[in-house]
């Protein structure tokens, strides 16, 4: 959505201003990427991980849906998320397990492993696609400012794990970078550590353009963001 709101300025070169605001609405998808575990610490261990949440009120049939980018892995027959549920897909399932998901730390267990790839450290674009094919989600994470720089290997101090990054909200737009903070552990099948109400998740400002780029005198100048 869009609004356009004129008003008045102190700059002496314009006679009006007209501001058009876009506003991200939020993801109509069920299925969400909530988690991304892509640079553990240390880094010769094969840890990562990726979460999905399900923010339905019914579960969802995964079968043949699968990860077209970032890693392969197709989900298979019969397979399921139930509502307000998680699920994790690992690199490797016994480094997971013993890591994250056994009943000595208390985790969720992995659903499945990696077919093929891992996530890149640099940040790459991950996409969930139903089995027709169509994106169900999709995240082009970074690895430099705005989205999180803290996921890049660097230690927790009370358990030497890699952080990982977390959505500050399932329901926000999660390809958008301020949707995203580094969260003080893993948190795999768990609410994120850095989890907060959407009322007190900070506005998105992005693309801020004006036009004419050089306004002289009795032109309306447009300011889109």
């Amino acid at each position: 959505m869009v609004l356009g709101i004129p008003f008045k300025t102190p700059m002496k070169s314009c006679t009006h201003l007209f501001l058009l605001i876009g506003f991200v609405t939020t993801t109509s998808a069920d299925i969400v990427i909530n988690e991304i575990h892509y640079d553990p610490e240390p880094k010769t261990e094969h840890a990562e991980f990726i979460e999905l949440y399900n923010t339905g009120a019914e579960t969802v049939n995964l079968s043949g849906w699968y990860f077209s980018n970032g890693f392969s892995y197709t989900f298979p027959e019969g397979a399921e998320l139930a509502a307000e549920s998680y699920l994790i897909l690992a690199q490797n399932l016994s480094v997971y397990q013993s890591k994250f998901g056994s009943i000595f730390v208390g985790g969720l267990r992995a659903f499945g492993e990696f077919e093929s790839g891992t996530l890149a450290n640099a940040g790459e674009r991950i996409v969930l696609r139903d089995a027709d094919g169509a994106i169900a989600d999709e995240v082009d994470y970074q690895a430099s400012f705005p989205w999180p720089v803290a996921p890049q290997g660097e230690p927790v101090q009370e358990n030497g794990d890699g952080v990982s990054m977390e959505l500050l909200h399932p329901d926000l737009e999660n390809n958008l970078a301020g949707s995203w903070r580094a969260g003080t552990k893993p948190s795999p099948g768990k609410q994120n550590s850095i989890y907060a109400e959407l009322g007190s998740v900070p506005p998105q400002i992005r693309q801020v353009n004006h036009s004419p780029n050089a306004p002289t005198s009795g032109d309306v100048v447009t300011i889109s963001v």
